[in-house]
């Protein structure tokens, strides 16, 4: 089902819940060659915000949109209803199981937590994500890095009193990861 995977990836790409993107009309979505962004009707917090969406999703999007009207949903069923939940988990786990993947239980807001989770591993400061995500207390997108142990020993690697047990050779590394940036 393209109209399943699409969805997916918008999902992945954008960090929104699923009754956001389920809920999303054309007329909310801007695609431009660089990229998009798309106006999302926070089912939450009922305030809108803006998301970008990555330049590799823009062709596939205005593909996808290319015969709808602008008041009509991006992502349908298949009988032209708005999509739930129950009805795309099913095809989920038919791509997870697929793909190989059989000690995870992968459901719909695992995308939001990956999108939350990259951004934060990549350095991304936490009010610009709780912005993107819609979250209105930072101390939300924070909660999502309870278990990322790993993230929590860099934080601390960064510490002068820490970096001083660092060999010569990580902190090479580390000066190096910075100029790149």
């Amino acid at each position: 089902n393209r109209n399943n995977k699409l969805f997916t990836w918008t999902i992945a790409a954008t960090g929104a819940r699923f009754d956001e993107i389920a809920s999303l009309t054309c007329e909310n979505v801007v695609l431009g060659v660089s990229g998009g962004n798309e106006l999302i009707k926070d089912s939450k917090t009922y305030l809108d915000r803006q998301v970008p969406i990555p330049p590799t999703l823009v062709y596939r999007l205005a593909e996808h949109m290319k015969n709808k009207k602008p008041r009509d949903l991006v992502f349908t069923t298949a009988n032209g209803n708005k999509m739930i939940e129950q009805c795309y988990n099913p095809d989920l786990r038919r791509r997870v199981k697929l793909a190989g993947i059989t000690n995870k239980h992968v459901y719909c807001h695992c995308f939001r937590n990956s999108y939350i989770m990259e951004h934060i591993r990549r350095g991304t400061d936490p009010l610009t994500i709780a912005k993107l995500v819609g979250h209105q207390d930072v101390n939300t997108t924070l909660g999502y890095t309870k278990y990322d142990y790993d993230l929590i020993l860099r934080g601390a690697e960064n510490h002068p009193f820490f970096s001083r047990a660092i060999p010569g050779q990580r902190i090479i590394e580390k000066i190096r990861e910075s100029l790149e940036k």
